[in-house]
């Protein structure tokens, strides 16, 4: 906010915030759930020996997930948005609903075509 040269161009500042937030708290949680999912995904395969990855392990499960990564950026804004706070930020269904004021049915429906999507492009 103080970057910002001319305050008067935000029409809605409450929103402007509560985005800005949004952003910043999807972008750390983001950082965290991905190195959780490959410890895990590592730590429970078996083609890890010592808890080391050979080079071309290590770039097939890189370029999973760039694909991965890669789709859920192209989902549409509010599909995508729904998905972190789902998922990221572990909110409810009708917490989303409520917070985009749309109905839960339509949140579980961007939830599942996110959740599509990630597993079409993780399958290649």
């Amino acid at each position: 906010m103080q970057r910002i040269e001319d305050e008067t161009a935000i029409k809605q500042p409450r929103d402007f915030l509560l985005r800005m937030a949004i952003n910043l708290g999807v972008d750390m949680l983001r950082r965290d759930q991905v190195r959780q999912f490959y410890e895990g995904r590592f730590a429970s395969s078996g083609d890890v020996d010592n808890g080391e990855l050979t080079p071309e392990q290590l770039l097939i499960e890189r370029q999973r997930l760039c694909c991965v990564w890669q789709e859920i950026q192209a989902l549409p804004e509010r599909c995508k948005d729904a998905f972190m706070l789902s998922r990221l930020h572990g909110l409810s269904y009708p917490s989303i609903a409520r917070h985009f004021g749309i109905s839960v049915s339509m949140v579980k429906k961007h939830i599942m075509e996110a959740l599509r999507r990630c597993h079409s492009a993780e399958a290649g």
